[in-house]
């Protein structure tokens, strides 16, 4: 007595709510929603938010959310989707650029495979579009720091090449079979990284092949910043922060990019 009962529920049809409810007991409040038009209201807020007109706009192409949310934190900045591949199709390239409202658009591919279908897809179109190869994710994100949608096409290329320069990544995985460069001989199931493009270090533990791949690149650099992936060991993330931060003695920062396919990104700036 005096009990009430929440509850929450979803039927494809409303009808007859009430009399299966009352059944039950009195209705003291009852509140319907259409969801479908919950989510179509959503989408459409959605696609007038992003499609804001600017000078310059960015166009990134990535392959997690985590990554999508990240750039798209930045004033200006759109993405295609590339799915676990990162391999998306000058189609879909081809429709982010015509969706996006500005004359003036940035691709960032974010992977060497995607530069010819980048530029393929910049040729299409009717607007200024120019392609900047960046090689990962980390490298693509470092470099929008200082890119400004108000200013123009020129300016921002000038930027980012600038910011590019300064911007030193590698991603690390885990080999599905043996391979050998001029330098490194990786074995099968043995860590590996990779950085543009070119195999730098190799071995059996995930934390040691990380620390001689910074160890190869690093200079005065200031900052690290470590993209878990998908696949990271979630348990060992937090001691391998800490050990990089006594090991180098600059700031190190985490996050989760969510990535498949590999470990972690890394970019040191």
């Amino acid at each position: 007595k005096g009990k009430y009962t929440k509850i929450h529920f979803h039927l494809e049809k409303k009808k007859n709510i009430e009399k299966t409810l009352e059944r039950i007991g009195a209705i003291e409040k009852m509140k319907i929603d259409d969801i479908h038009k919950q989510q179509k209201e959503f989408i459409n807020r959605k696609l007038q938010t992003e499609s804001i007109s600017t000078e310059t706009a960015v166009i990134a192409v990535v392959n997690s959310k985590n990554f999508e949310n990240m750039f798209e934190s930045f004033d200006g900045v759109h993405t295609v989707q590339g799915g676990p591949t990162m391999n998306p199709s000058i189609a879909d390239l081809t429709q982010q650029i015509n969706f996006v409202k500005s004359d003036n658009i940035i691709i960032l591919p974010n992977n060497k495979n995607i530069f010819i279908g980048s530029r393929k897809a910049a040729e299409k179109s009717i607007k200024n579009v120019t392609v900047l190869e960046t090689f990962d994710q980390a490298q693509g994100l470092s470099a929008l720091l200082n890119f400004d949608p108000n200013s123009s096409l020129d300016t921002n290329k000038s930027v980012i090449r600038e910011g590019l320069k300064l911007i030193k990544t590698f991603s690390v995985s885990k080999s599905i079979k043996d391979t050998k460069t001029a330098t490194v001989e990786t074995l099968k199931d043995e860590f590996f990284s990779i950085s543009s493009n070119k195999i730098i270090a190799s071995g059996k533990r995930l934390e040691e092949v990380i620390i001689q791949s910074i160890k190869s690149i690093i200079k005065n650099e200031q900052l690290i910043t470590v993209y878990a992936g998908s696949d990271a060991p979630k348990k060992s993330l937090e001691p391998l922060v800490s050990k990089l931060s006594k090991q180098f003695s600059i700031e190190i920062q985490l996050q989760e990019g969510g990535q498949p396919h590999y470990h972690f990104i890394i970019a040191i700036e």
